[in-house]
């Protein structure tokens, strides 16, 4: 079975912009409502974290993956559950995320402190998309 990249967050756009430039490609990812694989990165839409009962199945994708991103945005309040990349055995990335043409609604700090609570290690990967 082929290794992926598991690329969880609570933006879709801003996954599908990471799962794009890991990719490779030009041709936007597109958007869905379930689980996306591509030839590298298995993509989680948001809405699997924002309803408990589907963080199971976020879980058992572990799997199929290498490695596990989350993705924090400063551009969004959302946040994940306490403790949650503490479940997976695989290694786990903290990635902040931001859009240079997007309100700011948290700082680096908060971003550092949530991905902590979560249960991810430092040092945290910072990427900032450009706007179209």
């Amino acid at each position: 079975m082929k290794k992926r990249l598991l690329i969880i967050g609570v933006d879709d756009d801003e996954n599908r912009k990471l799962a794009q430039k890991i990719e490779e490609t030009d041709q936007p990812i597109r958007k869905v409502a379930n689980l996306l694989y591509t030839n590298k990165t298995i993509l989680v839409p948001d809405a699997y974290l924002e309803c408990p009962w589907m963080h199971k199945h976020i879980i058992a994708l572990q799997q199929e993956a290498s490695e596990v991103l989350f993705l924090v945005s400063l551009n969004n309040k959302k946040r994940y559950p306490p403790g949650f990349a503490r479940v997976f055995r695989g290694p786990r990335k903290g990635i902040i995320v931001s859009g240079t043409n997007k309100i700011v609604k948290k700082t680096k700090k908060q971003a550092e402190i949530e991905l902590a609570e979560i249960g991810c290690l430092p040092p945290y990967l910072t990427i900032e998309f450009e706007e179209e």
